[in-house]
């Protein structure tokens, strides 16, 4: 007779970051957040059957001392296990946080380049 010895499932937790500016005014906040969740839900299934944990941390960055604890360099960041999902970094002028934060000068927000396209808010994909 054969001792088959089965190990317990690794349980796994994987830490996503989404820090931002603003979640009332800003566009690309408000939009990255919408497409977070739904791309959070489209992978449920995925992450139950891997007994994977997903752990989201959403951080609104208020002040400078923030941004430097967070080494927040561009709103909104998504980060995986503490590394930023974003390829390509890449800034345009968002009028929303202009509006919000009254630069005359202007504000820039992140853009995400994903299949070839540029988009203000981060993709589901």
């Amino acid at each position: 007779m054969q001792t088959v010895t089965t190990e317990k499932a690794v349980n796994r937790v994987v830490e996503l970051e989404f820090l931002y500016l603003d979640l009332d005014t800003c566009t690309r906040c408000v939009g990255t957040n919408d497409n977070l969740e739904t791309a959070i839900q489209s992978v449920a299934d995925v992450l139950a059957f891997t007994k994977t944990k997903l752990s989201v941390n959403k951080v609104l960055i208020e002040n400078e001392e923030q941004a430097l604890a967070h080494k927040f360099v561009s709103s909104p960041t998504i980060r995986l296990q503490g590394r930023d999902i974003a390829l390509e970094f890449r800034e345009s002028r968002c009028d929303s946080c202009t509006d919000l934060f009254g630069c005359e000068e202007g504000t820039d927000c992140r853009e995400w380049v994903y299949e070839g396209e540029v988009d203000t808010e981060a993709p589901v994909g």
